[in-house]
């Protein structure tokens, strides 16, 4: 099923792609705040613009197993997509 708002994560941010198909810098959001789908769709985005930078992360708060959790499942949807 396909989500009819792909990129609704990013509703509240500041999104500057850096050129027309590849590169995008975000401000606005906290990646350790989105939930599963929003984290699915974030997997997608990256999937589509190839790189994506994120500004002003506040990860301090959380642990770096948090970050391996997150994230690492993120890389292997990227991955895949492109193979």
């Amino acid at each position: 099923m396909t989500d009819p708002t792909p990129r609704s994560f990013l509703n509240a941010a500041a999104v500057e792609e850096l050129t027309p198909d590849f590169g995008t810098e975000v401000s606005g959001i906290q990646l350790h705040l989105l939930n599963p789908r929003e984290r699915s769709q974030l997997a997608l985005y990256v999937a589509q613009r190839g790189v994506v930078a994120f500004r002003d992360q506040e990860f301090v708060d959380q642990p770096p197993e948090w970050q391996l959790n997150e994230f690492v499942p993120l890389q292997k949807t990227w991955i895949r997509s492109l193979f």
